[in-house]
């Protein structure tokens, strides 16, 4: 009847090409195509048990085979389920049934030795739901086909696929993707899209006027392994046990793929405040210039209204004299203390205004990060709760750098005046600071003849407190540290003073980065730190009139050079801020 309907219908139509689906339209046409659609060609997809002999006497005919990897779906089964005993086969009477059925016993015999197969046909759908529910737990189901009971009851795709698997104790595999998605684990398997897909290229490919004698019969099917992420979890089948490259449907979206704008966000933000915390680290250094020198005029102040006093008895012109030098530094005084005053409101609105502009954003961060943790814990996958919970960290760091930085700018620190400081004695009393840390790192400080200079005792104390510090603190493991302090006069005025050890060093292209604040050339993990050593110890050489730089070579130890003035400059120290 459908050849009949056909020849009435398309009786004087020429058409370009024919596409055929699945295995009944293939045969379908290769017996009436010269008939009904002569001089035609025909592109056929879905086709299933494909022999070259079919095609003989058919020049115009070419297409896709429909070559289900039912082996490879049996094979990843197994890795997965290594304890199953027996294969459970759903197969019902259709052709592609049939013929799927064909190739799952032509396989039997590579499985002989490890598995049984039983055959479930022939079956009502109550009696295929009875039997899968009652399977024993060293079961798997293959599901061919079964979209037509013996009852002649017809069902969907997804109504099979549907009501097996959710009455089924075991999971249940397949080789085609069409029944994936309500219930099937998954499997190798063939796409009716990626055939159709492969079938319309064909056609195009003719109909732009190329022969189809170019066009060969593609017997291999694109297969892929695809897997539902949701029986998965029933079955307890974990996504590092499937191979490399699967698809895995309805899977949980990843933190950074759903929340990609507020990662970017939060790494402006934390750029930003980054940002920020330079300027009021500058502004820190300003407010201390302004002490050091409010204090020096107040001692000197002091020293002067002292030596006044015991003076007054003298005479009354003396007095008279002491009272205007008096006014004069008062008035010199009050000068100095305005500029304070400003200066010291100007960093007091700063820091107001940095503390609740950098806080308030960190603690909006944190506080969404707490809400994501609490209400979506359970969406987040493993990677996304590693993205959540480095975000929290990152931010909890910035605001107790943040609560730092404000409390170190609230507080006065004082530099001493110059005296002469034996630097034997100083490195001695660093040596009793860091006692425990060469004992706990078996190393060894060797210290040379060190002169007396003039200097600030206390900053000589942290100059050199960071210098060995670091050498024992960056040595290679399985090797004792090694220091040695070293000096020598130079003829143009100055001492070369040296810090070396037997470290990890570094590369000399670092060289100008070192001495600044907040550098790290190595990673957070490695070695512990703020990485503002090296900038204390620049600043403390600087303020002396002296430079320090260094010498390295990776994994074979770093050597520091301080160039210290003989004789100091009272207008250096006068000046110092």
């Amino acid at each position: 009847k459908l050849y009949e309907l056909y020849k009435y219908k398309f009786s004087g139509h020429r058409f370009d090409v024919i596409l055929s689906s699945d295995d009944d339209a293939y045969h379908f046409l290769l017996k009436h195509k010269d008939e009904l659609f002569p001089g035609t060609p025909m592109v056929f997809c879905g086709v299933n048990n494909f022999k070259d002999s079919q095609l003989a006497g058919h020049d115009l005919v070419t297409g896709v085979v429909e070559a289900a990897d039912i082996k490879g779906t049996l094979d990843i089964a197994l890795k997965l389920h290594p304890n199953t005993q027996q294969f459970v086969v759903i197969s019902d009477g259709t052709t592609t049934g049939v013929a799927s059925k064909k190739v799952v016993e032509e396989l039997i015999p590579s499985f002989r030795n490890s598995v049984k197969f039983v055959f479930l046909e022939n079956l009502d759908m109550q009696e295929v739901l009875e039997k899968v529910q009652n399977l024993p737990p060293d079961s798997l189901v293959l599901l061919l086909s079964f979209v037509r009971d013996k009852s002649g009851n017809v069902f969907s795709y997804e109504e099979s696929t549907t009501m097996i698997p959710d009455k089924s104790k075991v999971p249940v595999y397949s080789a085609w993707d069409l029944l994936l998605g309500h219930g099937v684990v998954g499997g190798k398997m063939i796409s009716g899209y990626a055939q159709g897909e492969v079938a319309a290229k064909m056609a195009l490919r003719l109909l732009q006027g190329e022969k189809i004698t170019n066009l060969p019969v593609l017997k291999e099917s694109p297969s892929r392994y695809m897997f539902d992420y949701k029986p998965m979890q029933r079955f307890g089948i974990k996504l590092s046990d499937l191979p490399r490259d699967s698809i895995v449907i309805h899977k949980p979206v990843s933190f950074y793929s759903e929340h990609r704008d507020l990662v970017w966000g939060v790494t402006t933000t934390i750029a930003g405040l980054a940002l920020l915390v330079f300027t009021l680290s500058l502004n820190v250094v300003k407010r201390r210039k302004a002490e050091m020198e409010l204090l020096k005029a107040k001692n000197e102040l002091e020293l002067k209204v002292e030596e006044r006093t015991s003076e007054l008895t003298t005479s009354n012109q003396q007095l008279q004299r002491e009272i205007a030098e008096r006014k004069q530094a008062e008035k010199a005084l009050a000068h100095y203390a305005t500029e304070l005053e400003r200066s010291n409101r100007e960093l007091r609105d700063f820091a107001s205004i940095a503390s609740h502009d950098l806080q308030e954003p960190l603690r909006k961060i944190i506080a969404f990060g707490d809400r994501l943790k609490t209400k979506y814990v359970g969406v987040l996958d493993d990677q996304g709760q590693d993205y959540l919970e480095r975000m929290q960290k990152a931010a909890g760091r910035m605001q107790h750098l943040i609560e730092d930085l404000l409390q170190y700018s609230r507080i006065t620190s004082r530099a001493q005046p110059f005296e002469p400081t034996p630097l034997g004695a100083v490195v001695r009393e660093v040596l009793v600071d860091l006692e425990e840390r060469i004992v706990q790192s078996q190393g060894r400080v060797e210290v040379g003849e060190l002169p007396t200079l003039d200097a600030d005792r206390l900053q000589m104390g942290q100059l050199f407190q960071n210098l060995i510090g670091n050498a024992l603190k960056f040595h290679k493991k399985g090797e004792a540290p090694l220091v040695q302090i070293k000096s020598q006069p130079l003829p143009n005025g100055f001492w070369e003073i040296t810090v070396e050890d037997n470290g990890v060093g570094f590369d000399e292209k670092y060289l100008d980065r070192i001495f600044k604040p907040f550098q790290r050339l190595y990673g957070r993990g490695e070695f512990e730190g703020t990485e503002m050593g090296l900038a204390i110890c620049h600043k403390i050489v600087t303020r002396h009139g002296g430079k320090i730089t260094a010498e390295s070579v990776p994994e074979k130890g770093s050597r520091f050079i301080i160039l210290w003035p003989a004789q100091p400059s009272n207008q250096r120290e006068a000046n110092d801020g």
